[in-house]
């Protein structure tokens, strides 16, 4: 009620005529996939998916003024819709890769549905929205375009903020909210995993294209049927700005930097079973030359997570990315993400253990880049404006012992692959990725820019590291029409 009043209040007093729009996301979203069966466990269960098409249309309406305005938006009909659904034992897959159908449970899922007004000295927003934050490593809102593959999920929560600076032209803002989650990589309010957080952000963003920012996040979470809880504190400081200007072209540097701490009883250890200390650190740059629109443009991205070599004593130190963050598009998205899956149906297989380890759907990554290292060189070329071609290859390291947690248990704590094969190196693997798009740019049609249909084709090519191969096949390629 409250909501509504403020709304038609706001309305009533805008000093701008009611206006009616779409989200700048709004996509209708069609493609195919075929990649390579691998093994997932030593058991010889495979990914088993072949081809598969997956949709996704995602729309909404804005309605409001310069005052006031109400967003709304949702995915509709997304999921797997056709082809082979996933053979990975278990259905622990938020992709919906279990199950086809355009009509499926959760192939509605609302985005945002959140009113937002302009006040003098402050903007405030109540509802559900998403959430984001600088290279999107700890919150991704799923709308930012990876480098490659789709963004399939997006931090959802929701949300009371107030936005204020110091003066209208000050360079300077700070934002405070209050957020119930309603789904993003640690928590989902349809699993029982009831979430809430104190957010702090200080924003500094010039003209000149630089800024700089720290995210301050307290967070309280229960398992409500698990009786669990976790108490963690996120401080993340990102920043951007120009460095040098080569001929007609800038180079831009950006970098994220983020550490937790904390104490959770959600996964616990044998020398600490009352509960763990959270400590883990991640870091993410980019170092562009010229814009994603130029004609020629050359980027370098890396990144570092930490890694838990003993998981046996009582601090978790492993850092994961937030899952819509791209690194390659077939590695950890795909290859890693099946294979922490297998394990999780490997550890609650009564035939091994009469209750499953705490905290095991924590382990469940859906493809999220994790205890590792990275570098991924990429260049765009855009000949026309209505061609696209992007290429890049991407390495990695693990920054712990490479190892699935069922075969390494069974080993002693010695480090076995997902083929139970022995591992004593940290090399992951590298990946070729290629994307060649058709269309895709705006048309003014009347007062109105509309999106013009695009077509893309495109490859990931994994070549795997010998640890992480030992006892399987050590290539996969994917190739995508979209």
């Amino acid at each position: 009620m409250t909501l509504s009043l403020l709304f038609i209040g706001g309305l009533a007093h805008g000093s701008d005529a009611l206006r009616l729009s779409m989200p700048e996301t709004a996509e209708t979203l069609l493609s195919a996939t075929h990649i390579t069966d691998f093994p997932v466990d030593a058991e010889g269960n495979s990914y088993g998916e072949d081809v598969l098409w997956q949709h996704r249309w995602r729309t909404g309406l804005n309605l409001g003024n310069d005052k006031i305005m109400l967003n709304t938006e949702l995915d509709l009909m997304a999921g797997l819709v056709g082809g082979n659904t996933w053979a990975v034992p278990g259905t622990v897959d938020a992709r919906r890769r279990h199950t086809s159908g355009f009509f499926q449970p959760g192939t509605v899922k609302p985005r945002r549905a959140s009113v937002k007004a302009n006040l003098p000295g402050a903007q405030i927003e109540a509802g559900l929205v998403t959430s984001h934050w600088g290279l999107g490593m700890v919150a991704n809102d799923g709308a930012q375009d990876p480098w490659f593959g789709v963004s399939e999920f997006g931090d959802r929560v929701v949300r009371m903020r107030v936005s204020t600076r110091p003066s209208a032209e000050s360079p300077l803002s700070l934002t405070v909210s209050y957020d119930r989650v309603v789904e993003d990589d640690s928590a989902s309010w349809a699993d029982g995993q009831w979430a809430e957080q104190g957010v702090l952000a200080l924003m500094y963003a010039d003209d000149s294209n630089r800024k700089l920012g720290v995210y301050g996040v307290l967070r309280d979470q229960e398992e409500i049927f698990g009786e669990r809880n976790t108490r963690a504190y996120v401080l993340d400081v990102y920043g951007t700005t120009p460095v040098a200007q080569l001929g007609e072209k800038t180079v831009t540097a950006s970098a994220e930097l983020a550490g937790i701490t904390g104490r959770t009883d959600r996964a616990t250890t044998y020398t600490s079973p009352e509960s763990v200390r959270i400590l883990s650190a991640g870091a993410t740059g980019l170092l562009s030359y010229g814009a994603e629109s130029d004609a020629l443009a050359l980027h370098l991205a890396g990144g570092w997570a930490s890694g838990d070599g003993d998981p046996d004593d009582e601090v978790s130190r492993d850092f994961r990315f937030d899952r819509n963050f791209g690194v390659g598009q077939v590695l950890f998205d795909e290859y890693l993400g099946a294979i922490d899956a297998a394990a999780h149906y490997t550890l609650s297989d009564p035939q091994y253990s009469g209750q499953a380890p705490d905290g095991l759907d924590a382990t469940v990554t859906e493809g999220a880049f994790q205890r590792a290292s990275f570098v991924q060189p990429i260049l765009d070329l855009r000949p026309t404006d209505w061609l696209h071609l992007r290429t890049g290859g991407a390495l990695a390291w693990a920054t712990g012992p490479i190892g699935q947690r069922f075969y390494t248990y069974r080993a002693g704590g010695s480090p076995h692959n997902h083929n139970n094969a022995p591992t004593d190196g940290h090399y992951l693997g590298s990946e070729v990725d290629w994307t060649l798009s058709l269309g895709g740019n705006r048309a003014k049609i009347g007062k109105h820019r509309v999106g013009i249909p695009s077509l893309s084709v495109s490859g990931g090519h994994l070549f795997l590291g010998d640890d992480l191969a030992g006892g399987g096949i050590d290539r996969v390629d994917l190739y995508r029409a979209m």
